[in-house]
């Protein structure tokens, strides 16, 4: 096992190389022969998700909300604060709410919460997803379903899948702006 870092390079992460070294060899393989198609996680081929979305889908639905959720609310909202890990160091266990942020309702599409109020939300799985990072992507509106999770009160955000457009769009610009940071 070696340590990997978060994409501000602040908290580290333990991962299998095994499963670095296969994602690594998939990529050269892609690059070398022109499969466009990286959107699924090459190590266990799960597509990426997103929680925070410039809009959601047009008709979410019920069964992407687990059992316990309630207090359900469609809410279009800004982060304040930068998401921040959550989960232990070490886990034999698939993780639970690996990040944690604040939000601030700025309107709310269904469901019950007031304008201006603010959150504690739990979200992320151990799995390829995407969520804002850089100080231009905090700065933006989004739209999320969240809910109140009735084992344990805490708020916690629906996830849903992503497009190969968004994922690349999001991927260039957290690289556009690591590479700025570079340059100083």
């Amino acid at each position: 096992m070696n340590e990997a870092f978060a994409a501000n390079g602040m908290v580290p992460k333990t991962i299998e190389m095994g499963l670095v070294s296969h994602a690594i060899e998939q990529n050269i393989v892609n690059e070398n022969y022109g499969v466009e198609h990286r959107i699924k996680v090459a190590s266990n081929e799960e597509t990426v998700v997103a929680y925070f979305l410039d809009q959601l889908p047009p008709d979410p639905k019920a069964s992407e909300l687990p059992a316990g959720a309630r207090d359900v609310v469609i809410a279009k909202v800004r982060l304040l604060q930068s998401p921040s890990w959550n989960g232990p160091r070490h886990t034999a266990h698939p993780l639970r709410d690996v990040f944690f942020t604040q939000i601030k309702i700025l309107d709310v599409r269904s469901g019950s919460a007031a304008i201006g109020a603010e959150y504690n939300i739990y979200f992320g799985r151990e799995k390829e997803m995407v969520y804002p990072n850089t100080p231009e992507q905090l700065s933006r509106e989004y739209m999320v379903m969240m809910y109140r999770d009735a084992d344990d009160a805490k708020h916690r955000l629906v996830e849903f899948p992503i497009s190969k457009a968004q994922y690349t769009r999001w991927q260039a610009e957290v690289s556009e702006y690591r590479r700025s940071q570079l340059k100083r």
